[in-house]
């Protein structure tokens, strides 16, 4: 019976003891990677402060020579002046176009009706128009209109 108590003993205690190596070398690793990761960056350099400050005095300089309007040698300097170029538009004068038909159309829960005259106007040329016009004095325009005002 001893004998097999040594055996049920010896059989937990390396379970544990393979659980414990594992998680230390996956403790282990993660540190290399953490490490390697900031080497690689260059997070153990050594900086150069001194450079940075000395350049950060001279634009804070040039910054406020810039703004006394005072240049590099001590001189004024004039603002420079700035031009926006923009490109020739082509612009056509307002056109207005009335279509022919008037439209008619019933008001929802009443019998009267209401008519309206429709006028078109465009900064473009005629080509607009004889769009309007190919679909028969606007008719195509006009019966999409008619539903709108009885909603």
């Amino acid at each position: 019976m001893a004998d097999e108590d040594d055996d049920v003993e010896g059989k937990k205690k390396k379970p544990i003891l393979k659980i414990l190596l594992i998680v230390l070398l996956v403790i282990v690793l993660l540190a290399g990677a953490v490490g390697g990761t900031l080497f690689a960056t260059g997070f153990f350099d050594k900086k150069d402060t001194e450079a940075a400050e000395n350049q950060l005095k001279d634009m804070e300089q040039a910054k406020a020579n810039e703004a006394a309007g005072v240049g590099k040698d001590g001189k004024p300097v004039a603002p420079q002046k700035v031009t926006k170029t923009t490109p020739e538009l082509k612009r056509f004068e307002n056109q207005y176009l009335e279509l022919e038909r008037d439209l008619l159309a019933n008001l929802t829960n009443s019998r009267k009706v209401i008519q309206v005259q429709i006028a078109i106007m465009t900064h473009y040329d005629e080509r607009v128009f004889k769009n309007v016009k190919k679909t028969r004095g606007g008719f195509a325009f006009g019966g999409a209109r008619r539903d709108a005002p009885g909603d």
